[in-house]
């Protein structure tokens, strides 16, 4: 089951300039597993196990959103 943020996600992709806009843990993971073009390191993971976390509904879709904000900060995009 994916839950929405309460908050959207917002970035440019640094790759093709276009807006990117997650908006619940569903579009975040699809960014996380085919989009994500960056350093994949213990941010990038933590980002994918905590959305995994709320899809399994083990967790909060927040807890999901600020790992994937701290991902996408790691790797020097500006995301609110």
């Amino acid at each position: 089951m994916h839950r929405a943020f309460a908050i959207p996600i917002r970035f440019t992709n640094p790759e093709t300039g276009g807006s990117v806009v997650l908006v619940d843990t569903s579009s975040a993971v699809m960014f996380l597993s085919t989009r994500w073009k960056w350093d994949r390191g213990l941010g990038f993971f933590a980002a994918a196990r905590a959305c995994m976390m709320v899809l399994d509904e083990f967790d909060d879709p927040e807890n999901a959103r600020a790992a994937v904000v701290f991902a996408l900060r790691q790797a020097e995009i500006d995301a609110s």
